[in-house]
């Protein structure tokens, strides 16, 4: 052994306790720990061979710094490729949603299998029923422009004869008629007025639902044409079935759509006949009015339920109307989720709902 020794204080130091030394052996590359022990006048040394470990440590701390470059690579590479897994999707869901705020509606295929895919089908489905909507207000808004326009070309008439007439009586030039065209025109101004009330109203539907006899209520608008129907020298045919014909409904808009289905059947008649069925199937009741008619294109199929389009065949001062009856019916029975339409063949019309609940 090399460097063994004992120094004075450690001697005097025995006395009291035991002593630990450490002595390196230098090129031998190990090291001895020595436990001294005083035990009356003889002093014991006790000791362990301690190999050296600073090779040991120096190859673990050049393969930690070598496990901690692999380390910051590995989790470099993780972080960009997890990056480009959030962040790609996540940037692609900000230009979408910068898109349909410019309303510019579209979709984008997302695949992640997480969240984010799911927020990405939110955002689309959000796009889809943006744009159906978006598209809805422009065609009514187109929709609204035109009804405004027709509805001031129809009243412009009206406005323009009252003051025409007026400027007449004026002048001192009326000859006897005027103030009965006045009345007249004003009567007729009112009537689109009201009809307009209505047409909105019932756009926006406004309803009071109750339960009524169908059968009445047919019968009684029926009764209200009676005279007209035989001033124009019409054959009325009126089937109805013995049965029981209670509904729910708003009772005030079913009369205004059986007026108008019976009013336009006089209007626009052709061969002096109206066929008007009230039927049950089950739990259905069909209700139908059917007349001639000549000269109608499907063009005018199409148009039919749209404000202010009067037939061609119908434009007769004395019974030609607004054109707004059958657009108000159409709102009417499509609120109530009523079926309806209107069927051409042989040179008759028939208009027709169906009503599906009954009481």
């Amino acid at each position: 052994m090399k460097k063994f020794w004992i120094s004075k204080d450690s001697l005097y130091k025995l006395n009291n306790q035991s002593v630990n030394k450490i002595y390196n052996q230098g090129k031998s590359k190990y090291s001895l720990l020595v436990k001294f022990i005083k035990k009356d006048d003889y002093i014991f040394a006790i000791g362990t061979i301690i190999e050296h470990s600073q090779e040991t440590i120096e190859i673990i701390n050049r393969f930690n710094i070598i496990m901690s470059a692999f380390s910051v690579i590995l989790i470099s590479i993780l972080t960009f490729i997890l990056s480009n897994k959030i962040i790609k999707p996540i940037e692609k869901l900000k230009l979408l949603s910068n898109d349909i705020s410019k309303l510019k509606f579209r979709t984008e295929e997302i695949k992640t299998n997480d969240e984010i895919e799911e927020l990405s089908q939110s955002i689309n489905k959000m796009s889809i029923n943006l744009e159906k909507a978006h598209n809805e207000l422009n065609n009514r808004n187109e929709s609204l422009k035109q009804f405004i326009s027709d509805a001031s070309h129809e009243m412009k008439t009206p406005v323009a004869l009252i003051k025409a007439y007026a400027i007449g009586i004026q002048d001192g030039i009326d000859d006897g008629t005027f103030i009965d065209t006045v009345i007249e025109q004003s009567e007729h101004l009112t009537d689109l007025i009201n009809t307009l009330l209505y047409w909105s109203k019932y756009e926006k539907k406004e309803f009071n639902m109750s339960n009524f006899d169908l059968k009445e209520k047919l019968i009684h608008c029926i009764k209200k044409y009676e005279i007209l129907i035989e001033e124009r020298d019409i054959k009325l045919n009126v089937k109805i079935d013995n049965d029981n014909f209670m509904i729910n409904a708003d009772e005030n808009s079913i009369e205004i759509v059986l007026n108008n289905l019976i009013s336009n059947a006089i209007k626009y008649n052709s061969n002096n006949k109206i066929n008007i069925f009230l039927l049950k199937d089950n739990d259905e009741i069909f209700v139908s009015v059917k007349n001639g008619i000549n000269n109608i294109n499907k063009e005018e199929i199409d148009n039919i339920w749209k404000p202010f389009y009067v037939l061609e065949s119908s434009r007769s001062k004395e019974l030609s109307g607004t054109g707004l009856g059958l657009s108000i019916v159409k709102e009417i029975l499509e609120a109530h989720k009523f079926e309806y339409g209107v069927d051409v063949n042989d040179e008759n019309i028939e208009f027709f709902f169906i009503v599906k609940k009954i009481l």
